[in-house]
């Protein structure tokens, strides 16, 4: 079984096609549907007839006006006519053409998914860092994003952060009290995860600091515990309790 498929052009309505008997269109129809990746069609007149339901004499008639000119046809390669005879059934005359046609579409498709695809990472849903120019000017797609690029002094290009990432090292010592760690702490967690583009160890973007923040803070006080358990105070404390944790 043939796995090709001809994709059906919406214009086929107004062909001169279209114009003839039910069975002639119907015939047509059969044939795009039947013809292989090159345009052919494999079959004999009787067998083609069975395939697309119509009588054998609708057939004959339908095969003639197709290998015959067409002075109407609006593709005047040919003459307008639509097939040819080969060894073994037919070939689609303009069926290339309309492949093409439909591989052009389609690829226009493929470039719209990959822009889309392409603005999503921009925005910091999961696209790898990279740095922009200072020269570069924002699109409006991705105006909230630039809004949020880290510019720590001393660094040539400003970095893009996720969305959700304190811009500043004060916006994110604002989290601690909730997160349950001291401003400190806060500060150096900030820090760390600028460094990285605003990601984590694993390079995922920390899109919800204060979830992240809580967590380190909880992780560190499980290590200062462990450290006094086994008679190894930490040097200097960096998170605390608050009524938050209890």
């Amino acid at each position: 079984m043939s796995m090709t498929f001809t994709k059906l052009f919406s214009s086929i309505t107004d062909s001169s096609i279209w114009c003839q008997d039910d069975h002639t269109r119907l015939l047509w129809i059969t044939m795009l549907a039947m013809a292989d990746k090159h345009g052919r069609v494999w079959a004999s007149v009787p067998g083609l007839a069975n395939r697309a339901r119509v009588p054998f004499e609708a057939a004959e008639r339908a095969l003639s006006i197709f290998l015959a000119p067409d002075p109407h046809s609006r593709t005047k390669d040919h003459d307008g006519r639509r097939v040819e005879v080969i060894d073994g059934g037919w070939r689609l005359l303009n069926h290339a053409k309309y492949r093409e046609l439909r591989d052009e579409e389609d690829q226009r498709a493929k470039d719209a998914e990959r822009q889309r695809r392409c603005r999503a990472k921009r925005d910091g849903k999961g696209a790898p860092v990279t740095p922009m120019s200072r020269n570069v000017t924002p699109s409006h797609d991705n105006a909230d994003a630039d809004a949020d690029a880290n510019k720590r002094e001393g660094e040539e290009h400003p970095v893009q952060l996720p969305r959700g990432f304190p811009k500043s090292e004060a916006d994110a010592t604002k989290q601690a009290s909730f997160a349950g760690c001291s401003e400190d702490f806060a500060r150096q967690v900030w820090n760390e995860a600028s460094s990285r583009g605003g990601r984590d160890v694993f390079g995922q973007p920390v899109v919800n600091f204060r979830s992240y923040l809580a967590g380190r803070a909880a992780r560190e006080r499980s290590s200062q515990t462990e450290r006094r358990l086994n008679g190894k105070a930490p040097a200097a404390p960096v998170v605390h309790r608050n009524d938050t944790w209890k």
